[in-house]
């Protein structure tokens, strides 16, 4: 796996976290919106990077993975 690959997977996960934790100090819901569409989107991007290193990038694939 590439390192690219593995380091926005983990960034999209901390971008959650710490939304999570940023709303619980201030319960600002602005962090939170932010920080969870911001990771769902890296995270996002890690699962498309992987598909298209393993040769099976396809339009149906990431309908499947969008709706997960």
């Amino acid at each position: 796996m590439n390192l690219s690959i593995i380091v926005t997977f983990h960034y999209g996960i901390l971008s959650r976290v710490y939304s999570i934790i940023y709303y619980s100090l201030l319960s600002s819901k602005v962090f939170l919106t932010n920080g969870s569409i911001s990771g769902l989107l890296l995270i996002f991007a890690a699962r498309v990077q992987i598909l298209e290193k393993n040769l099976r990038f396809d339009f149906c694939g990431v309908l499947c993975l969008a709706t997960a």
